[in-house]
């Protein structure tokens, strides 16, 4: 066949990464796609010719397929629609959904004209899959462990039979892929309101410093601030503490919240081994910590204002330690959202022991993703 008729358009280059990987993955199941139809009309006139309800099946398959991969290639090259509807849909994360949900559809359909020896050839992958999101005791995946350690001949019934377990399996990823992004659009709404407030808290500061003072009783006649050591000889008497604040004293102690808060995520950034692509959460964790840090040590060093604890820092090197120790102990907090985070991610990526295997943290990554049933059936 004419090399020019099975040129596949790959697109791009694309604005992210994830973009990218769809748009290959789109390109490798188009190529599938034209070579079982290749493959089913050589058949054709031959001893093995397909009857006519084979031909009309494969080709609503290739018509369904065809759409699928035209509906992703659009969503993930960013085509179709107004400027302001595609970054909407890149914030909430639906381009992503919509993108991989078309391509799975399609490498399902495949599966429903694909040979034998395709199929075949792909089991294996398939069923690494589908032990990685179906339960042990699913009937569905409990036939296609059948399939992989028989050699029987995949029939019409079998096919359907695995195609409807890679369709489950599919599924449960993209649910799982849906718990990530849900909980990646809170952590945004989080981070923005945090954002708000903490800049809220700072134009009331530069408005009335007094408002929000951050100084303490330093000595006879001095008071201690976050940017240094002011004289209260001066003040007529009566005068309370508060009016001795500056505008700048809150933006200081609030940068050293957002720096402890920044080395603390540094930190604790591993997390973003186990990202899945396209949902952004793990950066996503990152960014919500700083305005969280600036704001805890901000409250931190109010609460010392208030005497609500029996210390008060002396100096104005002792109240930036305070403002650096809170802006750490946002950690505390976000610990747990951390956690949460984990566990999303880890179930979005599969991430489990097969067949009561347990697998190293190292084993796990060097997993490659055994979804792809156009680069398995080409090997």
């Amino acid at each position: 066949m004419a090399a020019d008729v099975l040129a596949v358009h790959v697109g791009g280059p694309a604005l992210s990464a994830w973009r990218e990987d769809a748009l290959c993955r789109i390109a490798e199941t188009e190529g599938l796609r034209r070579r079982c139809v290749a493959e089913l009309a050589a058949r054709d006139g031959g001893v093995s010719a397909p009857d006519s309800t084979e031909l009309a099946v494969a080709e609503a398959v290739d018509e369904a397929v065809t759409g699928h991969l035209r509906a992703a290639r659009e969503t993930a090259s960013g085509e179709g629609g107004r400027t302001w509807w595609r970054m909407w849909t890149a914030l909430t994360g639906t381009d992503a959904v919509r993108t991989w949900g078309n391509v799975n559809a399609a490498e399902v359909q495949v599966l429903r004209i694909a040979s034998p020896d395709v199929l075949r050839g792909a089991l294996p992958g398939l069923l690494v899959h589908l032990r990685r999101y179906l339960a042990d005791d699913d009937l569905r995946r409990v036939q296609v462990e059948g399939m992989a350690d028989s050699d029987a001949r995949l029939d019409r019934q079998l096919r359907e039979a695995l195609a409807s377990a890679v369709s489950a399996g599919y599924a449960a990823q993209r649910a799982a892929r849906a718990r990530v992004i849900r909980l990646r659009n809170l952590v945004h709404v989080t981070g923005a309101i945090l954002t708000a407030v903490l800049g809220a808290l700072i134009a009331l500061a530069a408005w009335r410093p007094a408002a929000l003072s951050l100084c303490f009783p330093y000595g006879p006649g001095q008071v201690a601030c976050p940017t240094g050591i002011r004289s209260a000889a001066d003040l007529p008497s009566g005068v309370a503490v508060a009016e001795l604040a500056a505008s700048g004293d809150v933006p200081v102690v609030v940068l050293l919240g957002v720096v402890a808060a920044a080395l603390c995520a540094a930190a604790s950034a591993r997390l973003g081994r186990a990202e899945v692509p396209g949902t952004g959460l793990s950066s996503a964790l990152l960014l919500v910590k700083l305005p969280w840090g600036g704001l805890t040590a901000l409250l931190g060093v109010l609460l010392l204002r208030a005497d609500v604890l029996p210390v008060a820092p002396q100096t104005s090197g002792q109240i930036l330690g305070v403002a650096l120790l809170c802006g750490v102990l946002q950690q505390l907090f976000s610990r747990l959202l951390d956690r949460r985070a984990a566990r999303a991610l880890a179930d979005a990526a599969g991430r489990r022991p097969i067949r009561g295997v347990r697998m190293s943290s190292r084993a796990r990554h060097a997993v490659p993703e055994p979804t792809d049933i156009a680069a398995l059936s080409a090997r």
